[in-house]
């Protein structure tokens, strides 16, 4: 999901794919998929732009609650700042990846 700036986008996330479970459940589908929400996997991550001017990209956690994530940022990133961060990823103006894995920064969108 790419937000054109910052937002509570988790709870309306959850909100959205809440709304589609309910309709494809009204409408009889079978294990609780519409076709379109069958057809697009669930949303990993948030890219948004920060107050400093560049972007973060955020897991999207499993729960409205709770802190574990779909999909954490790879395990070798974690912990990585800046030029070491953006050697192994291969992406210019890397800034950081938590050590938890579950947010990390970049200058620019690209």
């Amino acid at each position: 999901v790419k937000l054109a700036r910052r937002a509570p986008w988790k709870s309306h996330l959850f909100d959205i794919e809440e709304e589609d479970e309910e309709r494809a459940t009204r409408s009889g589908k079978s294990g609780g998929e519409s076709a379109s929400a069958a057809a697009q996997p669930k949303a990993l991550y948030a890219l948004y732009p920060d107050t400093s001017g560049g972007w973060r990209i955020q897991c999207v956690p499993e729960a409205r609650s709770g802190f574990a994530s779909r999909k954490l940022l790879p395990a070798a990133w974690r912990g990585q700042r800046d030029e070491d961060l953006a050697k192994l990823i291969g992406i210019e103006g890397a800034v950081f990846c938590h050590a938890g894995g579950f947010i990390g920064g970049n200058r620019t969108f690209e």
